[in-house]
């Protein structure tokens, strides 16, 4: 409410870990769409991927009346509703990235583990036992993980099949919606899964993706040449991306003199 990189002079991709490094922070610019969680050199085994030492980048994630910052030494900060004690992060340490969904917020650790505070109806919560996790995305009642090895675990609500991932593979991201899931794999291609009442599952054709974003009945994708896709719910204009040219690189920033 939580991917060949990047534009159009790409280096080469070997390894998970920087393709999941770069999809993360391709999809800070893509979630700028939803505003209504490539090194060069020898193959990194899932192992590398979590034993290497990845610093924690500074963010921040929206749920329903409440939001969740990751500071840069790997604590949580929450305001705002805390009915269910989705706010309830301040004990959390080592993390390097949260998400927030409806009622419940997510953090991912530095060793590939997972916890979670909030509202836990339909199990949204119970990520304790999961290790090897690279990626998090909160959904609506709901949870996505993604694994080193390239596959997917989730959590939750799964009335419309959104949970239902366990046979994905090749991945490099994961994006949670309202009740729909999207998966990125490394080739550039999408798949999808849960309600797909406004066709925002229907992007089995979508090619050159390096980000893709699961919102609330529609799914928006990011091309390496700049360019945005979306499929679903358009009824406010939501979808009217086609024409955009974006950012498929974070700036560059200059050092202070």
């Amino acid at each position: 409410m939580t991917q060949p990189i990047h534009g159009l002079r790409m280096r080469p991709i070997h390894g998970l870990r920087g393709v999941v490094q770069k999809a993360l922070i391709a999809l800070l610019f893509v979630a700028v769409l939803l505003i209504v969680g490539c090194g060069q050199g020898k193959t990194a085994s899932p192992e590398a991927a979590l034993t290497a030492s990845v610093g924690p980048v500074e963010t921040i994630s929206a749920g329903r009346d409440f939001t969740v910052g990751l500071r840069a030494d790997g604590t949580a900060v929450a305001v705002g509703d805390n009915e269910f004690g989705q706010c309830n992060v301040g004990n959390w340490r080592d993390l390097i990235a949260v998400s927030a969904g409806w009622d419940h917020t997510v953090g991912l650790r530095a060793n590939g583990a997972a916890v979670a505070v909030g509202r836990n109806t339909y199990g949204q919560c119970n990520v304790s036992g999961w290790r090897n996790v690279v990626a998090i995305s909160a959904g609506n009642f709901y949870v996505v993980g993604l694994r080193a090895d390239g596959t997917a675990i989730a959590r939750g609500d799964n009335e419309f099949g959104q949970c239902s991932v366990g046979s994905w593979r090749n991945l490099v991201a994961v994006s949670a919606g309202w009740d729909h899931t999207v998966g990125l794999r490394a080739d550039g291609t999408a798949v999808a899964v849960g309600s797909d009442g406004y066709g925002q599952c229907d992007i089995g054709g979508w090619r050159d993706l390096i980000a893709v974003s699961a919102g609330n009945f529609y799914t928006v994708g990011l091309r390496a040449n700049s360019t945005a896709s979306a499929m679903g719910k358009n009824l406010d204009g939501q979808g009217n991306v086609f024409s955009w040219k974006l950012v498929t690189q974070p700036p560059v920033t200059q050092p202070s003199k």
